[in-house]
């Protein structure tokens, strides 16, 4: 390098701007006129394209670094402290370029201090292109800025274009170099202003504590730059948007909209970049969509929508146009947002490099892989179509399967990091014979594995999965927060209305958590029911020991045993029986002494048909007791009831049976068993549904007809007698006489008397 003779300079950026585990650098010189500074190429960690590779060595000293590039070795750089010629514009800034053309380019600057007062700015930006110009782009500068004390500004000359870091992935962009920018500070304001090619102005506000043109503009409302969630209901089912606004330039913001449907996980995510306007701060920002990244258009919804903060900071106001979708209240997205905390925290690198050996390895990912089977026994992963596979199978990702295994979350993870995971695992289990067969679904897998961010509109690819597991994310935490509020609260009837907020979260997102998960999350629920459910039994069950009026406590038990209490449909079946059971019990406690003088006075009475009333005025009073007791615990009480009053039954049946025998063949005899007859229904009409009744009737039935047909002969002698006298008017009389009784004319003898009465008419 005997060619390069001016003085040297390398300067390394911070490295949380550069981002990941790379640090961006620039190796440049200072000729005979400061303006003269030219750009190197910058340095990382490990090479990107379009840039050259510094080797970063320690040169035995903590002042000191050796740096090799290309045929120069050993470049012996001593750490130097440059002192600048403006200390206020180190740091970082916020603001943009404006009216450049027919767009904005809002813009992030970091300024580090560089040789002999001058600056090295980073500046990064969001810029259409000139073949493009609704299509917005990332890109970035690194600019060397030269101090003018007399005009107070930096001429600020790019020393290379570079893409910008997201995600742990690097984006290229098309280049665009800043060309005669002067930026020009403004001690007063703590602002930098200024110009340059192809805009009319430039604008940057400085970060951190105590600037003033920052928190002015915080308070003017203009807080919005970040990552704004939420959900809408459309026709089409529930949306998630995540819209990541840029900072605001003048009356103009530009952003990315990422919407995913119901079916996301198979059709993709949809980026939208977004250019957004206001007339005045009074008013809604208005937003269209300038593009569709990565793709054309796919379910994406109306347009244009609006969005305001409205008086509040906590939450943007979404509102599509056209009313095809529900307006909706975005939060911002920090790190405690639900959707951004893991559910579980990986011990040490995960179970999958924590293992040495292969076999270790294989059957960890085996395991892992045979989840989504055992979850869903039905699923063939081998012959399903794959828009019924991905809905499940990307439950794989989630945090509690993949942290443990794989030491960090899908989302987290830089894409290089999960395709040299995907390859690994096809190296080390996929091609082993004895695991070959068992790893279903590693095709599947390794499509996860190896997404890349920016290809949105994938199946099954990165964005889609991110979408799935970060809403698990919030199912997981929106349960286990329900979970903890039902532990905590005292109460049943505070602990039921959280267990129906947590079955609609588990019915209307039930394809977010694990079938399995879902049963065990309710399971935890029912038992802390069931727990405080027993709780008011056992204060019910005081509250009616305390009672001092034994109808009030059996009306008490009553509604326990008979489960009409507010808290044992929470009770478990096993416990809802045991509590049943202790009710039934004290009720026959109380009921016995209760109901046993009753009981005595029936069983004291004679055995009489007019012994039959008192004892069913007694049996009266027994039964009301009894209404709203079990049947086998009313039994005991009823049985020696109907005992006695079987007792009497047959008692008074067998002495009325015995005088029915008594009476003979002829009229008086007939008289008497009709007379007979209407005794024993008014006796024996409660009675009807007795076998001894039912034997009664026949016995009188055919003691009725032997005594008809014994009185036949004596009946003709009548008629005659009574057809001579009176004619066909005796002829009846005496017929209704001997046929006194409704049933007489049933029996077969009645058409004898008919046959008889006929000849004498």
């Amino acid at each position: 390098m005997s060619n390069f003779e001016q003085r040297a300079y390398f300067q390394l950026f911070p490295k949380a701007k550069s981002g990941g585990d790379l640090i961006y650098g620039l190796l440049y010189s200072s000729g005979t006129k400061p303006d003269g500074a030219v750009a190197m190429k910058y340095a990382v960690r490990k090479g990107i394209p379009g840039g050259k590779r510094f080797e970063l060595r320690n040169s035995g000293s903590d002042d000191a670094v050796k740096v090799d590039f290309g045929g120069c070795k050993d470049l012996r750089f001593m750490k130097d402290t440059p002192k600048p010629a403006l200390p206020e514009a180190i740091g970082d800034w916020s603001g943009g370029f404006q009216n450049c053309g027919t767009w904005n380019a809002p813009a992030e600057m970091t300024i580090v201090p560089a040789h002999e007062g001058n600056i090295l700015a980073d500046i990064e930006y969001r810029r259409s292109t000139p073949s493009k110009p609704n299509v917005i782009y990332p890109a970035r500068n690194l600019v060397y800025g030269i101090w003018d004390a007399d005009t107070q500004s930096f001429a600020m000359r790019t020393l290379q274009t570079v893409g910008r870091l997201r995600d742990g992935e690097r984006v290229v962009a098309d280049a665009w170099a800043l060309t005669d920018l002067r930026l020009r500070f403004d001690p007063v304001s703590n602002q930098f202003t200024g110009q340059t090619k192809g805009c009319d102005y430039v604008e940057f506000n400085k970060h951190g504590d105590g600037a003033e043109a920052v928190a002015t503009a915080a308070a003017a409302g203009d807080g919005l730059a970040g990552t704004w969630e939420g959900v809408t209901i459309c026709r089409d089912g529930k949306r998630t948007l995540s819209l990541t606004l840029d900072n605001r330039i003048g009356d103009q913001m530009t952003g990315m909209l990422n919407v995913a449907g119901p079916t996301a996980i198979n059709e993709g995510v949809p980026r939208l970049s977004v250019v957004a306007r206001r007339a005045s701060d009074n008013e809604a920002w208005q937003a269209v969509v300038a593009s569709i990244v990565s793709g054309g258009v796919a379910r994406t919804g109306p347009r244009e929508f609006t969005f305001d903060q409205g008086d509040g900071k906590e939450a943007l106001h979404f509102a599509y146009k056209g009313g095809s979708c529900s307006e909706t209240d975005l939060q911002r997205v920090t790190e405690v947002t639900p959707s951004r905390v893991p559910t579980v925290k990986a011990a040490g690198s995960g179970l999958y490099f924590s293992n040495a050996s292969r076999q270790q390895r294989c059957e960890a990912v085996v395991n892992w892989l045979a989840k989504a089977g055992t979850e869903y026994p039905e699923m063939s992963i081998r012959t399903d179509p794959l828009g019924t596979v991905f809905p499940r199978m990307v439950m794989l990702f989630a945090d509690d399967d993949f942290v443990p295994l794989f030491g960090a979350p899908y989302d987290v993870m830089p894409v290089a990091d999960r395709i040299k995971l995907a390859q690994d695992i096809s190296q080390t289990c996929g091609s082993d014979p004895f695991y070959r067969n068992k790893l279903v679904g590693l095709s599947v897998a390794n499509r996860g594995l190896r997404g890349s961010l920016d290809k949105p509109l994938t199946s099954f690819g990165a964005p889609a999965i991110i979408h799935a597991i970060r809403g698990t994310r919030v199912i997981r935490h929106q349960t286990e927060g329900l979970i903890g509020e039902m532990m905590a609260v005292p109460t049943l009837e505070a602990a039921a209305v959280l267990d129906q907020r947590l079955k609609a979260v588990l019915s209307d997102n039930a394809a977010a958590l694990w079938p399995s998960e879902r049963g065990q999350v309710q399971q935890v629920a029912t038992e802390r029911l069931d727990v405080l459910a027993h709780h008011e039994a056992e204060a019910d069950f005081a509250r009616i020991d305390a009672l001092p009026d034994l109808d009030a406590k059996l009306d008490a038990l009553a509604a326990i045993a008979t489960a009409r209490t507010a808290y044992q449909p929470y009770l478990q079946a096993d416990h809802r029986a045991g509590v049943r059971d202790r009710a039934e019990s004290q009720q026959a406690q109380i009921l016995s002494p209760l109901l046993e003088p009753e009981l005595l006075a029936i069983e004291g009475l004679n055995d009489s048909s007019a012994s039959l009333d008192a004892l069913e005025q007694r049996a009266e009073v027994i039964s009301s007791r009894l209404t709203d007791v079990a049947q086998h615990i009313a039994d005991p009480f009823l049985r020696r009831v109907d005992t006695k009053r079987q007792a009497i039954l047959d008692a008074v049946l067998a002495g009325m049976l015995h005088e029915l025998e008594s009476f003979e063949a002829d009229l008086h005899g007939l008289d008497g068993s009709a007379s007979w007859f209407r005794d024993f229904k008014s006796v024996f009409a409660p009675y009807k549904d007795r076998i001894a009744y039912r034997e009664a009737i026949d016995q009188f039935e055919a003691k009725r007809e032997r005594q008809l047909t014994g009185a036949l002969v004596q009946f003709d002698k009548d008629a005659a007698r009574a057809a001579k006298a009176d004619g066909d008017i005796g002829i009846d009389a005496v017929t209704r006489r001997y046929l006194s009784l409704s049933g007489d004319d049933g029996f077969p003898v009645w058409l004898e008397y008919a046959m008889h009465a006929r000849k004498h008419l």
